[in-house]
């Protein structure tokens, strides 16, 4: 009855404490006499379940012994009786023998159930997860005194202070840490921090999330007073007065790099020029809105917001209007209104086909319309008399609903490609409603540029211009130059660059000055000069065009220049476009742009003069100019027109109704102060 090896042999070869999913160690030992005995530790699933031995001899399962009442399993049964003395030692098996299968939760069923399985390695889990129960937390959990580490670097106990992460040292050792900014900001931190910190001036400090102001020390080329309040930048060895800066809001890079000497101008706030009356309120001019010439001769035009456009000739104004539309366009409010004759301009080649264009507003009923833009055309029939236009010339060259009484923009300017420019608002209401501004299958919040000289298939009396960057598109308005646009105001063309130039109102906060640009976004309303704007308008348009906000609106021109509506001496309420001085009695305003800003008080009149100087390239600085022995104060600037010898006007009125007088001024020289 005896076979194989002693069981002594066989518990050495094998270490069931090795195997994890082996329970216990658990066995009957039961002494002869006799041929049957009770198993009392478990029920095996079969003979195969068991180790036998008998005197340390193993018994081969199902030949020298067998187990009856599986039921309960209960019995063992040796073929042979057990002889007095001798000791049989039965071992149960965790799994079941070869032959059976089992399911493979019941084959680890011990290990689920046991609430504290120890390893006596390490846990390779194989590519596999570690997972929780649903909706319970995942701990791992270390002994006293032990360390959560990956990869050797040890996460260390928190304090409980909210807001800390996690910093690491650079060898291996993890602490945590409040956020700098989040208490106090980071000590002792400047742009020029040093041992000396005692200096004139200014620089900037970070304290919390905010930037101080402090002292700053002058070096080369730098000379700084706090006595003149101002900041001197000069080149090495060159005569400082030359290029006195004033107080210098922005950043000139390095100016250095320019020739010694090279002159900037005057640019300090204390520029003052001299004006003279050009008409002034007596005269009958109503609301002023355009000022201009034909290019070919002395006269100048002067249109009207209520509809007559008057020629100033022989120094006079003459008692019969060049054109009269006062019966054609929108019936104006008497208190204010932004509609009317807003646009005026002469065909580059007026002195060989008479031709004359006007942006104005018509009336015009439906759902959503306020009124209709009309740009037209008009020739002059008479070469004997070009003082009257034909009334009854006019061709419509482009028409367009406005959904709102305001807005409008309406100035118009011949480039010197021959093209003509037009700007136009957003279609009004606060905050553009209908986002018609970044909307390129509208002609609203634009600047459009068409070819008036000859006409096409398509347009009939305009072409469009080959380089416009939506020609041929299939759903944008080939019309379209720049777009983003709130409400464009004073647009002129420098002939001598060719750049255009609009002043475009803002909203609430930021008036900005624009160069137009082929294909440009200028950001309107997602963003209001520099800033944040409409923030959802954005995302959305971004989206739409598969990419972040942040990389859509980096995709937006900048504006030249802008301010605010309040503070310092920069400021106002609504931008007046103006004109690049190209005259000659204002030497040091020659090659600058020439701006106002209408009021710096809603229900006062306070215009301000201003202009842009260019010490850098495509960068630049907002200079006031102090009109000489006249108050712009205490009157409303409404716009700026140029002679035939690119002199420039100011145009202004004691009330912003469009039924006030107006009165011209011309800029009759400069001094410095």
């Amino acid at each position: 009855m005896y076979y194989g090896q002693r069981y002594e042999a066989v518990l050495s070869a094998v270490d069931y404490d090795d195997i994890q999913n082996i329970p216990d160690f658990q066995y009957d030992t039961f002494t002869g006499p006799g041929t049957s005995f009770t198993l009392t530790t478990g029920s095996p699933k079969d003979v195969a379940a068991l180790d036998v031995t008998i005197d340390g001899v193993t018994q081969k399962p199902g030949v020298d012994y067998s187990v009856t009442n599986l039921a309960s399993g209960t019995q063992i049964a040796f073929s042979s009786s057990l002889e007095a003395g001798e000791v049989a030692v039965v071992v149960y098996r965790a799994i079941p023998a070869t032959s059976q299968t089992l399911a493979y939760t019941e084959q680890f069923t011990a290990v689920q159930n046991d609430s504290t399985p120890v390893l006596g390695g390490d846990l390779n889990l194989n590519q596999k997860r570690i997972i929780s129960a649903l909706n319970t937390d995942l701990k791992i959990e270390v002994g006293s005194g032990g360390k959560l580490k990956l990869n050797d670097l040890a996460f260390p106990s928190a304090d409980g202070t909210s807001g800390q992460f996690l910093m690491t040292d650079g060898v291996g050792a993890i602490t945590w840490q409040t956020p700098p900014g989040a208490v106090g900001g980071e000590a002792n931190t400047a742009s020029n921090a040093g041992t000396n910190q005692e200096g004139t001036g200014v620089f900037k400090q970070k304290s919390n999330v905010n930037l101080e102001f402090k002292r700053l020390i002058a070096g080369d080329g730098i000379v700084i007073s706090d006595e003149e309040n101002l900041i001197r930048i000069r080149t090495p060895d060159y005569t400082l007065n030359k290029i006195d800066y004033g107080q210098i809001p922005v950043d000139y890079g390095d100016l250095a790099a320019y020739d010694a000497e090279q002159d900037f101008g005057f640019v300090s706030d204390d520029t003052a020029v001299n004006l003279d009356v050009f008409l002034d309120h007596t005269t009958g001019l109503i609301a002023p809105t355009v000022i201009t010439n034909t290019g070919h001769d002395d006269r100048i035009f002067i249109a009207e917001q209520t509809g007559k456009i008057k020629v100033f000739s022989g120094q006079v104004i003459l008692s019969t209007p060049f054109l009269d539309l006062s019966s054609t366009i929108q019936t104006l409010a008497t208190a204010y209104d932004e509609r009317g004759l807003l646009g005026l301009a002469f065909h580059p080649e007026f002195n060989i086909n008479g031709w004359v264009f006007v942006n104005y507003s018509k009336a015009k009923s439906g759902v959503g319309i306020d009124h209709e833009t009309i740009i037209a055309r008009y020739t002059v029939t008479d070469p004997a008399n070009d003082d009257i236009v034909d009334p009854n010339s006019e061709v419509v060259i482009l028409q367009f609903d406005q959904p709102a009484s305001n807005h409008n923009g309406g100035g118009m300017a011949f480039g010197s490609d021959g093209y003509l420019y037009i700007g136009t608002g957003d279609g009004g209401g606060q905050g553009d409603p209908d986002h018609l501004a970044q909307d390129r299958t509208s002609l609203l919040g634009k600047v459009l540029r068409i070819n008036v000289s000859i006409g096409s298939s398509e347009y009939t009396n305009y072409a469009i211009p080959t380089d416009n960057p939506y020609k041929d598109h299939s759903t944008y308005k080939e019309e379209i130059f720049a777009y983003g646009f709130r409400n464009p105001y004073g647009l002129t063309v420098d002939q001598t660059t060719g750049k255009c130039w609009t002043g475009d109102v803002g909203q609430n906060e930021i008036e900005e000055i624009d160069i137009v640009e082929n294909g440009k976004n200028y950001g309107w309303s997602v963003k209001e000069g520099e800033n944040i704007y409409d923030l959802d308008h954005g995302i959305a348009l971004a989206t739409a065009e598969g990419t972040d906000v942040n990389t859509f609106m980096n995709g937006f021109e900048s504006s030249k220049a802008s301010y605010t509506h309040s503070g310092g001496t920069i400021n106002g309420l609504s931008v007046i476009g103006g004109f690049v001085y190209r005259g000659a009695t204002c030497t040091e305003l020659v090659g600058k742009y020439v701006f106002a800003d209408w009021t710096t008080d809603w229900n006062t009149p306070s215009g301000k003069l201003y202009y842009l100087k260019e010490p850098l390239t495509d960068m630049y600085q907002i200079n006031q100019l102090n009109p000489i022995a006249i108050d712009l104060g205490a009157e409303f600037i409404t716009g700026f027109g140029e002679d035939v010898n690119k002199e420039l006007y100011i145009i202004t009125r004691l009330s912003y109704a469009p039924t006030g007088t107006g009165k011209i001024y011309k800029l009759a020289g400069q001094t410095v102060a």
